[in-house]
């Protein structure tokens, strides 16, 4: 348990570093997705589901990863804002 909690530690510094290299900021939302996974997969991780619990276990799964998906898009949009309505300047014809 501890190791799957440092690797997603890890990679969740290593994701801010990059992030951090590339905005010119550190704001900490990479190391939050990771360790916000990092945790749901130590909880579940002696989960077996049986047969009639797997489509529920894989409904929560997706919803859970797209919730948390908004934490990893959210430095993202910094870089590349893909959130807005307007085009980029590069982007525009």
């Amino acid at each position: 348990m501890r190791a799957t909690l440092l690797t997603f530690a890890l990679s969740g510094v290593a994701h801010e570093y990059v992030f951090g290299i590339a905005s010119g900021q550190v704001h900490g939302y990479q190391l939050a997705y990771f360790l916000v996974q990092g945790c749901a997969v130590a909880a579940t991780m002696r989960v077996r589901p049986g047969r009639l619990q797997v489509i529920p276990w894989i409904a929560g799964t997706v919803a859970f990863n797209l919730a948390s998906s908004m934490i990893f898009f959210a430095d993202l949009n910094r870089l590349v804002p893909f959130y807005s309505r307007a085009l980029p300047g590069w982007l525009r014809w």
